[in-house]
């Protein structure tokens, strides 16, 4: 009866105590460099600097804003080191990653809805949560929607007070 218990016990380590391979920023930067190419938002002429390390992509912690070699779960932003660039936000978790691409209304919509899945997932209270959905609705809004602007235009041209809303 020992002997079953402990090929259980072993069985059930093995199988589900596997090792996560942690993430680092180098190998993660690659990836989402190849993003930023397809997204067009990285240039031909540009590529070279990226690729001989003369221009890099940053990548920082969502609250932390710092940016360090190996990544842990969680959610970070990126972007390139230029003026008007977009900026975009990356789930790490458990080795893997889930860019999230808020450059039009329906990415800022799926990037929502993985967010809030990462967010049940991981067990992270509503106050977080609300402060990570906040930031990448006002990102779309105030730098992605127009990178050229910088601003909210709804702002400049649209309703942006209260006294009339129920």
């Amino acid at each position: 009866m020992k002997k079953i218990l402990v090929t259980i016990i072993l069985f059930v380590c093995a199988t589900s105590c596997q090792t996560v391979k942690n993430i680092n920023s180098k190998d993660l930067e690659k990836v989402l460099l190849d993003f930023l190419i397809q997204n067009g938002d990285i240039h031909k002429l540009e590529l070279d600097d990226y690729k001989s390390g003369k221009r890099d992509i940053s990548i920082k912690g969502f609250f932390s804003n710092s940016k360090k070699e190996v990544l842990i779960n969680g959610i970070y932003m990126f972007y390139q080191n230029k003026t008007h660039s977009k900026n975009y936000y990356v789930i790490v978790e458990n080795g893997k990653n889930i860019i999230l691409n808020i450059s039009s209304r329906q990415g800022l919509d799926l990037a929502i809805k993985d967010v809030l899945d990462f967010c049940d997932r991981n067990k992270i209270c509503a106050d977080i949560t609300e402060e990570y959905v906040n930031r990448m609705v006002s990102m779309y809004y105030r730098k992605n929607k127009n990178p050229m602007a910088g601003i909210d235009v709804n702002c400049e041209r649209g309703i942006s007070d209260t006294k009339n809303l129920p």
